[in-house]
């Protein structure tokens, strides 16, 4: 958009060069892309944000300056001309569809000359690139560029009364003032009058009302037509014009009359007119918009100490009126301010107008608290862990159909909150309340597939009564783990479901982990999450046939992430040398590991650092209830060298608390 810096200076003192200006407009967020001298004038090419309809006028422009450069942003007061003719009421509109055109304004003025316009608006339209046509055309041309509202004046002595605004009758036609022919649908919208079409409404006029030298009368038009009609329009009929590039992107629905009056009163000047009657539609009720703004958290947010008077001086400067003022204030959202919606909004607001520039650059705090720093980053850790115990993840929709539900003995979870009122399809109706559906369904592909032997999980959002981060682990079959010695098959059943669970817990520093009849999973006195052995029945659902050992489990880590201990405590590692030694015991097969390390760990001493199981053996040379661990110590102390006579004795204490409390054998 190209914008005239004399024209600024009408409306906020400048006493900035060009160029000066071009950088603080740039800075502020309305991209200066060139300046190009031109009749004594500099033009700036701007590049408008599609948010910022009020910014496609000079006076909107003009106001950004002002509270830029903190000068007085003065508007021109609706003229004198407009107080004669605004309870008059002699014209008759008919506004059908009122969706499309929430106001219509319409001003008959009589005794029009129509000429060449004064060289002063022949000159602003010039520099600007706009070639000058006759008096009226001009001053139409002349307003919308100032107020950014779009205008079109017809020769009213070619019409038909009423004026009617209503949708295109099916190949309707029309001749256009650039001289094409368009058919037009009923999703067009038209200005008429009783006999045809007689413009494209927010578009462009026709051509058999069209202003020419031969004109004594004139009917004015300003109006409000909904963007998305209009970009509709012009899609359709592929056609684009400056009125129609301002509706698209909504103008002012208070500027509209004020407008229609500043025209009015420049054509009676111009064209030694006189205004007869003036008459709008009946006016939509528009809702005030509020906004409740805390200038602390506005401070907090962008790094800043600014002053309350400062932040009051900026609103004000940007147009915005402060209603209360307590501890927030409730500011009102001036109408040609559609963008600004939220407080952030006007947090951002002042960021620019301060200047980015100003704001200080500063390191973000440093916290030792692990959520403190995102829960992207405790996921990648839970990821990171579920992949090291040997589990695959699972990536799954998280719109589900009721059928999955159904199918899954869970459609009583389902909320009225969790259905899509408009689903693309029947396999996307329901947001899931639980990770159960989509993993066994995940399950069952895998295995209709061949692959029988799974451990998945997945981690993603679940809407049971608000959108929660769940982990869901699906386990079923066996894995075969080779070593030197033998093989061994480790079923994936329920205790390998704990243990992972377990393990997981464990390395979070969560422990003392309880799994309950109920199937609930307590730790610390809380719900984390549910475990269940899934029947043969709900298998057959989906289609997963002669599976008895299929275990779930689903882990709340939203409620999991408030019992995690996240003080970490770390210990400087020893400078002394370990001493490692190993024991082999044969013992009764009743006997658990638990039992034989906790035997170990309380008559090993304080300087034991390690204990591992490097071997487990059954079969020739052991009896046959029995079986063989055999465990690798390391003791370290952290402030002296251990010596041999130590080790001998703290070993041989062990040994002989196996064999009196477990009646173990020592090989």
């Amino acid at each position: 958009m190209k914008v005239s810096f004399n024209w600024l200076k009408d409306f906020v003192e400048i006493k900035k060069s060009p160029e000066e200006l071009a950088h603080l407009l740039t800075m502020a967020g309305l991209e200066v892309k060139g300046i190009e001298k031109k009749l004594g004038d500099a033009v700036f090419e701007i590049e408008i944000t599609s948010n910022r309809p009020d910014w496609l006028s000079i006076i909107g422009v003009a106001r950004e300056v002002g509270a830029i450069t903190n000068k007085k942003f003065q508007p021109k007061a609706d003229p004198p001309q407009a107080e004669k003719i605004k309870n008059n009421s002699i014209l008759q509109i008919d506004v059908q569809d009122k969706k499309a055109c929430s106001l219509y304004t319409a001003c008959l003025i009589k005794d029009v000359q129509v000429g060449p316009s004064p060289k002063w608006l022949r000159e602003r339209l010039e520099v600007l690139g706009l070639r000058s046509i006759n008096n009226v055309v001009d001053i139409t041309n002349y307003v919308m560029l100032e107020t950014g509202q779009p205008l079109h004046a017809f020769d009213y002595d070619k019409l038909v009364l009423p004026i009617i605004v209503r949708r295109a009758k099916d190949s309707e036609e029309i001749l256009l003032i650039d001289g094409s022919a368009r058919k037009l649908t009923s999703e067009a919208l038209v200005i008429a009058d009783n006999k045809k079409a007689i413009a494209v409404a927010g578009v462009i006029g026709g051509k058999d009302s069209e202003v020419t030298g031969q004109t004594k009368n004139i009917l004015l038009e300003s109006a409000y037509f909904d963007p998305v009609t209009i970009r509709n329009i012009v899609k359709k009929i592929a056609i684009s014009t400056d009125s129609s590039y301002r509706f698209e992107r909504s103008v002012d629905i208070q500027g509209v009359e004020h407008a229609s009056f500043r025209a009015v009163n420049l054509i009676c000047e111009a064209a030694v007119a006189k205004p007869i009657a003036f008459v709008r539609s009946k006016k939509i009720a528009t809702p005030k918009r509020t906004i409740i703004f805390d200038v602390g958290a506005a401070n907090k947010i962008l790094g800043i100490s600014l002053s309350p008077v400062k932040v009051k001086s900026i609103l004000k400067n940007l147009g915005l009126s402060i209603i209360q003022r307590n501890k927030q204030l409730v500011l009102a959202v001036p109408s040609f301010r559609p963008d600004l919606k939220i407080s952030e909004d006007v947090t951002e607001e002042i960021a620019r107008i301060f200047g980015y520039n100003n704001i200080p650059l500063t390191y973000p705090a440093i916290s030792k608290q692990l959520f403190e720093k995102s829960k992207y980053d405790f996921i990648n850790q839970i990821r990171d862990m579920l992949v090291g115990f040997g589990l695959s993840e699972a990536k799954t929709y998280s719109l589900i159909s009721r059928q999955f539900l159904q199918k899954s003995n869970e459609e009583q979870l389902l909320d009225k909150s969790n259905e899509l009122q408009n689903p693309l399809s029947l396999e996307f109706e329901v947001l899931r309340p639980t990770l159960f559906a989509s993993l066994i369904s995940c399950l069952g592909r895998n295995i209709n597939r061949k692959n029988h032997n799974l451990r998945l999980f997945e981690i993603s959002n679940i809407f049971l009564e608000k959108e929660a981060l769940s982990l869901g682990i699906i386990v079923c079959g066996e894995e075969v783990i080779c070593t030197d010695k033998q093989k061994n098959n480790i079923k994936n059943d329920f205790y390998y479901l704990k243990g992972i669970v377990e393990n997981l817990l464990g390395k979070l520093k969560v422990y003392e982990v309880n799994f309950l009849e109920s199937g609930d999973i307590i730790a610390r006195g809380k719900k984390i999450g549910i475990f269940k052995h899934v029947s043969r029945q709900l298998c057959s659902n989906f289609d997963i046939k002669n599976k008895d050992e299929v275990f779930f489990s689903e882990i709340y880590l939203e409620e999991l992430a408030k019992i995690v201990n996240c003080s970490i405590k770390y210990n400087p590692f020893s400078l002394f040398p370990a001493i490692s030694r190993d024991i082999s015991v044969n013992i009764k097969e009743e006997i658990k590991f638990q039992q034989i390390e906790e035997l170990i760990i309380n008559n090993a001493g304080n300087e034991l650092s390690e204990i591992k199981l490097i071997d487990v053996y059954r079969g020739k040379n052991i009896p046959e209830d029995h079986k063989n661990f055999t465990f690798s110590l390391t003791w370290q102390a952290k402030n002296r060298t251990l010596e041999e006579k130590e080790i001998e004795a703290l070993q041989k204490n062990i040994c002989e608390k196996l064999v009196q409390g477990l009646s173990a054998q020592i090989r």
